[in-house]
């Protein structure tokens, strides 16, 4: 099988980091590879009913992660009502969760917790490094914009200058003195391209499993990466009124981990997002997508939330199997910025490298890390001439 394409670099994944590394080496002939039929990664941006709904990272984009030249959205909606808590079959509500915890017995104190660290993080409490778990009582406000996260990769999209390959996953990297050959098969077809460097944008899991580190210190680091998971079921309403007009509602007794509101600034619809953050997407698991619905339903209509009526609501369900990196004390020890070179003519990007981090994923880590090595790549080109 011989070597027929031949380009600068080959970025595998096209998530957020991987289309930002393809976007910052635009000067340069890219291939970018995509085992799924669209671009984005956990960025899902979904039609429903009347209104776009978002299934996987859902709070609104930073405008400064917009590809040079990309306008930015028109319209954004800010979330600012209260959270609150349906514990031992009452509902309470407060502005803050310092304020929520007041007015609950100590009691219940550890239970809340752990679930209001899931308004951020989708892995579990106990799992996180110290310094990460006082997260639970940041005030967070899922802020979305009219178009939802789906603009941002649009607005790659539409700037891209790499020939892009969809569908099509990778068996195999070979790197030799001067390039990378890359293997890669869409169905029964399989091809074959050479690259002068390679940035493989996935999650640790597949980089791990493509690439051979030359410091086994980055194989070790690579190896302790592991991912929180979660499923959401998003419902849409329209013309209806809820009191209160809650951002956030967790739920420490029940399956469901948490329902989060998100609606446009003149409240004609809601999309209603609730998750089963983690252990919850075992149970989730059990049940089909229909099951899953119909128990959803009826654990939203328990909440006692005034106007709240799923009944006939329609709704979509997406389970990711891999969410955000769980940041715990094994990988912050283990985090290098070199880390992001693990041989000579292999580069690594994604969330999970970010340095320095926002939250320790996401999108913002996502982009930052893109365009990081996109920049270190085009050092290491530049230096071969």
């Amino acid at each position: 099988m011989g070597t027929e394409e031949r380009y600068d670099a080959i970025v595998i994944g096209a998530g957020m980091a991987g289309l930002a590394a393809a976007h910052a080496l635009s000067d340069r002939s890219v291939l970018l590879i995509e085992r799924e039929a669209r671009l984005g990664g956990r960025v899902l941006t979904v039609e429903q009913a009347s209104g776009l709904v978002d299934l996987g990272a859902c709070f609104a984009f930073n405008v400064a992660l917009l590809p040079a030249g990309a306008p930015a959205p028109r319209e954004s909606s800010e979330e600012r009502g209260a959270i609150g808590v349906h514990y031992a079959g009452k509902l309470v509500f407060a502005d803050t969760a310092d304020a929520l915890l007041s007015q609950l017995p100590s009691t219940a104190r550890g239970a809340v917790l752990r679930s209001l660290f899931h308004q951020i993080h989708p892995g579990e409490l106990a799992e996180y490094e110290e310094s990460r778990r006082s997260d639970a009582l940041f005030d967070f406000f899922p802020d979305h914009w009219a178009e939802r996260n789906g603009a941002l990769v649009s607005a790659y999209e539409r700037a891209l200058k790499a020939r892009v390959e969809r569908g099509c996953s990778v068996t195999r990297l070979d790197e030799r003195a001067r390039e990378v050959v890359v293997e890669y098969e869409n169905g029964t077809t399989r091809r074959v391209a050479a690259a002068r460097a390679v940035i493989v944008a996935t999650d640790a899991c597949v980089a791990r499993s493509l690439v051979v580190p030359s410091d086994p210190a980055c194989a070790q680091f690579l190896h302790a990466v592991r991912y929180a998971r979660y499923t959401v079921v998003a419902f849409r309403l329209e013309g209806v009124t809820l009191e209160p007009d809650f951002r956030f509602i967790v739920t420490p007794d029940a399956k469901l981990s948490l329902v989060m509101q998100q609606s446009p600034s003149d409240r004609s619809s809601r999309a209603l997002l609730a998750y089963y953050a983690d252990r919850a997407s075992q149970f989730a698991d059990t049940l089909d997508d229909a099951a899953l619905t119909e128990h959803t339903r009826q654990e939203l209509m328990q909440l006692g939330v005034a106007g709240l009526d799923v009944r006939q609501a329609p709704a979509t369900v997406k389970r990711w199997a891999i969410s955000g990196t769980i940041l715990s004390a094994e990988y912050a020890a283990l985090k290098r910025a070199e880390f992001a070179r693990p041989t000579r003519r292999v580069f690594l990007a994604g969330d999970y490298l970010a340095l320095p981090p926002g939250w320790g994923y996401g999108l913002d880590d996502a982009v930052a890390s893109g365009r990081a090595t996109g920049a270190l790549l085009q050092r290491a080109l530049e230096s071969e001439r």
